[in-house]
């Protein structure tokens, strides 16, 4: 009641998916609603060479890597279990896994070696680890805007994930990485062997497009001109 109170109330989301959810909710229908991104410091996180970070990590430089980040592994909306699937259905040695957060090797089983980097407070480094991979896995069943997601793009990397949530904003289907039917391992992998099998001309181009996507969307300039346009509501 105190909040609805005030005419001149603005909300906020960095996903359309939870500026619907607003607009829908008791609570904000009435308000004005509107999509601010999540801000990333693009001059920060950018691409570097694969190779050299790759070797700066102890990686083979010649092999290729996924990349899949959870805080919690074995948290039900990370969809780990989804991913386990796609990755025992591999069958490559030239492909390896990178995990970064809490992750014990030996008590999951996947197709392919899996390199658990633990967690890295160095943002360096995780540029390193953005940089080192060719594809960031993001098959969570329920997220808003995540992070991980303009972090990776922003330094080249393009993004497999669920058609959910606020993913489904951050991914444009094959422009700059590849949406796969909601929790379906299947769908996943085929979009993991997708970004695998691009001509590298095609790859490059892919690449271009995320880093172009997080400018766009998520840079300073960009947020703050979304904002402007909120203190002129």
């Amino acid at each position: 009641d105190k909040i609805s109170g005030f005419d001149n109330l603005i909300v906020a989301s960095p996903s359309i998916w939870l500026s619907d959810c607003a607009k829908k909710s008791t609570l904000f229908k009435c308000s004005k609603n509107v999509v601010v991104r999540n801000v990333l410091n693009t001059k920060v996180y950018k691409p570097r060479p694969k190779k050299e970070s790759r070797l700066k990590l102890g990686l083979n430089p010649y092999k290729k890597y996924l990349l899949f980040v959870a805080c919690d592994v074995n948290s039900v909306f990370k969809g780990w279990i989804y991913l386990e699937k796609a990755l025992n259905n591999i069958h490559d040695e030239n492909v390896e896994a990178l995990v970064l957060g809490n992750f014990d090797a030996n008590n999951h089983l996947a197709g392919i070696k899996i390199n658990a980097l633990g967690f890295v407070n160095d943002e360096s480094k995780k540029i390193d680890i953005y940089s080192a991979a060719d594809v960031l896995v993001i098959p969570s069943v329920a997220e808003n805007f995540p992070n991980v997601v303009i972090e990776a793009m922003a330094c080249g990397t393009p993004v497999v994930g669920f058609d959910t949530g606020g993913i489904r904003d951050q991914i444009i289907h094959l422009s700059n990485g590849y949406l796969a039917e909601n929790k379906s391992s299947e769908s996943l992998l085929q979009g993991i062997k997708w970004i695998f099998g691009l001509p590298e001309n095609e790859y490059v181009k892919i690449s271009e497009e995320a880093v172009a996507y997080v400018e766009k969307a998520c840079s300073y300039e960009s947020v703050l001109t979304n904002h402007n346009i909120i203190f002129e509501l």
